[in-house]
């Protein structure tokens, strides 16, 4: 199931272009047909690819409600319409059989549920999702927005000011123990809110990547401005809360994503164990991403 306003943008995405890709394929057989995007282009392009794709594969979308019908039982859309499925011979097939379609989705907003609907990445597509450290766009699904509301209004009982509420929040300072059980017990309770809820959870799609600012693990500052690319599920992405840091809205920012893709530099044992200390940023970190040193080349050439 899709969001139903980022696969409304992607079906006119593919109605306009969908001419052009074909020109552009047949031209160039032998290239990969590539679909980027930021923000809400992220979360455009990725939709974007999986049209191309199960137009290029001549399949029926899934089964289920459309439009606004669908938005209004479910939250989300199905991928269905005029560019897909079965209609997909009658709209034509931008990109031919033998293609391979990739995407690459920065900062990209959560479009897709369940997630395990997906096609893996292979040969032939791939999705590649990008986010810098604590940005909340890639974490914005209604069910975060929610259980955030309820964290919220829970720490309104709490004796201390704003300011203060907040620095706690984004973890600059240290909850005293008493106080940071009343916060634990309030996000627990609103975890059990959101599920009674049931909420439809919108996630990032693809393979993730998370740029992390690699950090001196004395003083848990920032070493030279340096960061580390890390893969990372997208239910970890999903279970954090909005507020991870107070740069969650600063980093969304494109000059922020280009800061981090020119500053990413190759693990070392130091780096490892920086991340290690400051995986609370980020939630549980996974392996070190799948991306090849070729593929991190040309994507920083396209930064500069």
């Amino acid at each position: 199931m899709a969001h139903n306003g980022f696969l409304a943008f992607a079906r006119e995405l593919v109605a306009v272009a969908e001419e052009t890709i074909a020109e552009l394929c047949h031209q160039y057989p032998s290239y990969t047909c590539a679909v980027t995007g930021h923000s809400l282009g992220g979360g455009v392009a990725t939709l974007t690819a999986l049209l191309l794709r199960e137009n290029q594969q001549g399949r029926p979308s899934q089964a289920g409600p459309s439009g606004a019908a669908a938005e209004a039982a479910t939250g989300p859309a199905p991928l269905e319409g005029p560019v897909a499925g079965e209609d997909a011979a009658a709209a034509g097939t931008p990109v031919p059989p033998g293609t391979r379609i990739e995407c690459y989705a920065w900062a990209p907003g959560t479009v897709f549920a369940p997630i395990e609907q997906l096609p893996q990445n292979d040969d032939s597509f791939a999705i590649y999702s990008f986010v810098n450290h604590g940005d909340m766009v890639p974490r914005l699904s209604r069910r975060n927005i929610m259980k955030m509301v309820h964290v919220l209004l829970s720490t309104d009982d709490l004796a201390m000011g704003d300011r203060e509420r907040m620095s706690y929040l984004v973890g600059r300072e240290q909850l005293p123990l008493v106080v940071a059980q009343q916060v634990v017990q309030a996000i627990d309770q609103a975890e059990e809110r959101v599920q009674h809820q049931n909420i439809t959870e919108m996630k990032v799609a693809g393979e993730i990547f998370a740029f992390l600012p690699i950090v001196n693990p004395t003083d848990k500052k920032d070493v030279g401005s340096m960061y580390s690319l890390r893969q990372v599920t997208a239910d970890e992405l999903a279970s954090q809360l909005l507020l991870v840091s107070d740069s969650a809205v600063s980093d969304h920012a494109t000059s922020a994503y280009m800061q981090a893709m020119e500053r990413v530099v190759a693990p070392t044992p130091q780096i490892e164990r920086s991340l290690s200390n400051g995986a609370e940023d980020i939630g549980s970190l996974g392996d070190v991403g799948s991306l090849t040193e070729d593929q991190l080349a040309a994507l920083k050439k396209e930064f500069r």
